[in-house]
C-alpha cells in the first residue's frame, strides 16, 4: 500500500532544513507524511507538477524533489527485499543439496548383495564423487558439455558438497566414524578377495578329481569359464551367509532340480541358480557335488564367520553415521552454521 511505503524520515512532521551555500543559507522544506502522500497520489494519478502545486500549495520543485527521493528510497527497499528473497532461495537449495548428499553418502556405504564387485573404500568414494545427485539439469546445458568434462565437474562438485557438509556439522557429527567404516570395509574386501582365490582353487581341484567332469561341463555348456562360474556360485553363497547372519553349514547347500530340458544347480536357501545350464542331470549333480565340497571347506575354516564379524562392524559404522546425518538433525545444524558455499 502507498501509505506503508513511506519512510519514517518522510513521515515526520514538516521540517525546515538549513543548508549552507557560500556565506549565506537557504531553507529546504521537507514534506510531512500527509503532504508526501498527497503528492505521490496525484503524481501517480497522472497530474502535472504545476497541477500538484495548485492543488497542494507545495512548490512544484519541492514536490518533485520529495517525490524523487521517495521513489529512490522505495527502489532501494525493493532491491533489498529482492536480494533477501534470492538469498533465502539459494540457502534453501544449499540446505537441500547437503541433505540429499548426506543421504547419498550413507546409501553408498551400504553392503552390496553380491560379492562380485569388490570395491575397496577408495573406489566407493570415487563412485560417489562421480554420481550426479541433482535430479534436474537443463538438457541443452548437458549437450554442450563433453562427458569427461561433465564427470570432472560432478566429481569436484560432490567433493565441495562433502566439505560443506563437514563444515556445517564438524562439532556435531563424529566424522571419525567414516574412517572407521573405511578400515572395516577394506578389511572385509581383503578377506573376500582372498576367499575368491581360494574358492577358484578348490573348485578347480575338485573338478580335476572327478575324471573328465570339467571337460564334459565345458563341452555341454559351451562355456570355457566353467570353473569361474561354479566358483562364483560358492563365493556368492558364502557372502549371502555372512550378510544375512547365517554362517553355519546348515544353511549352505547346493542341490539340483529337474526341469523339462535337464537339470539345474541351485543354492538351496535362496533358490539362486548357478550360471550354467545342463541337459544331462548327472552332470548337474556332479557340479552340485563339487560346490558342496568346496563350501564345506570354506565353512570349516570359519570364513563366513570372519566375514560376518567384519560386516557387523561395517553396519555399525553405517548406522552411527546415518543417525548423525538424519534430516531432522541436519536442517537446524545447517541453518545455524556457515560454510564457504553458503549464499548468506
Amino acid at each position: 500500500m502507498l501509505l506503508e511505503t513511506l519512510t519514517n524520515k518522510q513521515a515526520s512532521s514538516t521540517i525546515v532544513k538549513v543548508v549552507r551555500l557560500g556565506g549565506g543559507c537557504m531553507k529546504r522544506r521537507i514534506l510531512s507524511q500527509q503532504e508526501l502522500e498527497q503528492v505521490v497520489k496525484l503524481q501517480q494519478g497522472g497530474a502535472s507538477w504545476l497541477k500538484i502545486q495548485q492543488e497542494t500549495g507545495i512548490p512544484r520543485r519541492v514536490a518533485k524533489r520529495a517525490y524523487n527521493e521517495w521513489e529512490q528510497s522505495r527502489s532501494l527497499e525493493e532491491l533489498k527485499a529482492a536480494r533477501r528473497d534470492v538469498a533465502t532461495e539459494e540457502l534453501r537449495k544449499h540446505l537441500n543439496s547437503l541433505v540429499d548428499f548426506a543421504e547419498l553418502l550413507v546409501d553408498r556405504l551400504g553392503i552390496p548383495e553380491s560379492p562380485n564387485e569388490m570395491r575397496d573404500a577408495d573406489k566407493v568414494f570415487v563412485q560417489l564423487w562421480q554420481t550426479d545427485i541433482y535430479r534436474e539439469l537443463e538438457a541443452h546445458r548437458l549437450n554442450r558439455i563433453t562427458m569427461p568434462k561433465r564427470q570432472r565437474r560432478i566429481f569436484r562438485q560432490n567433493q565441495m558438497l562433502f566439505k560443506s557438509l563437514q563444515d556445517h556439522t564438524r562439532d556435531e557429527v563424529n566424522w571419525e566414524v567414516l574412517r572407521e567404516w573405511r578400515e572395516a570395509w577394506d578389511s572385509c574386501i581383503a578377506l573376500l578377495v582372498s576367499l575368491q582365490g581360494q574358492t577358484y582353487e578348490l573348485v578347480g581341484n575338485f573338478l580335476d578329481q572327478e575324471q573328465g567332469l570339467k571337460e564334459k561341463i565345458e563341452k555341454e555348456t559351451g562355456k570355457k569359464d566353467a570353473v569361474r562360474r561354479i566358483a562364483d556360485g560358492v563365493l556368492w553363497a558364502t557372502w549371502w551367509a555372512a550378510t544375512v547372519g547365517r554362517p553355519d553349514e546348515e544353511h549352505a547347500s547346493f542341490q539340483t532340480i529337474s526341469g523339462g530340458q535337464g537339470g539345474k544347480v541351485i543354492f538351496g536357501p535362496t533358490k539362486r541358480t548357478l550360471q550354467l545350464a545342463f541337459i544331462d542331470e548327472e552332470l548337474a549333480q556332479g557340479v552340485a557335488r563339487v560346490c558342496n565340497r568346496a563350501t564345506k571347506i570354506v565353512y570349516r575354516e570359519k570364513i563366513p564367520e570372519q566375514l560376518l564379524e567384519r560386516l557387523h562392524t561395517v553396519r555399525e559404522k553405517i548406522e552411527e553415521l546415518e543417525e548423525m546425518l538424519i534430516p531432522l538433525r541436519l536442517h537446524p545444524l545447517i541453518l545455524r552454521t556457515r560454510c564457504d558455499l553458503c549464499p548468506v
